[in-house]
């Protein structure tokens, strides 16, 4: 079995129960890759959420003071 990215064999081994997010057939290498790409849109999502809050709390803080005036 090839590996889907990049078609080596290396590192495929799908009967490995230690190993149960390579039963796809994806080597080692490609595998770190989607790793590394899932983390950093997870990062990513997680700083936008981050910049919502903060410009939600600044459209509640500036209303709040619209409010006092």
């Amino acid at each position: 079995m090839k590996c889907i990215f990049c078609e080596s064999m290396r590192g495929i081994d799908l009967n490995s129960k230690s190993n149960h997010k390579n039963r796809s057939g994806i080597c080692i290498n490609c595998l770190d890759g989607l790793n590394k790409v899932n983390y950093e849109v997870k990062t990513n999502r997680q700083k936008i959420r981050e910049i919502n809050k903060r410009k939600e709390d600044m459209e509640i803080l500036q209303y709040h003071d619209e409010s006092q005036d």
